[in-house]
């Protein structure tokens, strides 16, 4: 348990942040997650794919504390703090990670979870559909989706233009 945490527990942290947008929320369902996975540490290890299990777990957690906190439709149009990606990726340069971190926050949050999920913890599509409850063509779709909007929100580096 210890060894999934040492490794999980940050790429966990960050995702369960971009659905809640507040670091102490994010913080407690991490905790709350692998405090049920050790209390049930025998069924746990028996799973098939315990990783995708406690992403699933964090998701529904982190859902049903927005429910309980009434904050939802709020949420949907905070913007991602910086610490998400600096905890993710801190050889970021500031000013691209800025424009990264604005740019993915204007995504609508299933597309924000589909983008973190696939681009910064290297999940398949079908992974991502387990995680989401969803299948692995809607979650493509999302992706297909939060990657237009990305390029259209960050502009196309790659135009030729100089």
């Amino acid at each position: 348990m210890a060894e999934l945490y040492d490794q999980h527990a940050a790429g966990l942290y960050a995702y369960v942040l971009a659905i809640t947008a507040d670091a102490a929320d994010a913080e407690d369902v991490v905790h709350e997650v692998f405090e049920r996975a050790l209390a049930r540490r025998q069924g746990f290890f028996g799973l098939r794919n315990p990783v995708g299990y406690i992403y699933r777990a964090a998701r529904n957690a982190a859902y049903d504390r927005l429910r309980r906190i009434e904050v939802r439709e709020r949420t949907k149009n905070r913007i991602l703090t910086p610490v998400v990606l600096e905890s993710i990726n801190p050889l970021a340069e500031a000013e691209r990670a800025q424009q990264m971190n604005e740019a993915i926050s204007a995504l609508p949050v299933e597309q924000r979870e589909v983008v973190l999920l696939r681009f910064y913890q290297d999940m398949t599509f079908s992974q991502i559909a387990r995680v989401m409850g969803s299948s692995a063509n809607t979650a493509a779709s999302r992706c297909r989706y939060a990657l237009a909007k990305l390029r259209e929100f960050l502009g196309d580096e790659d135009d030729g233009h100089d």
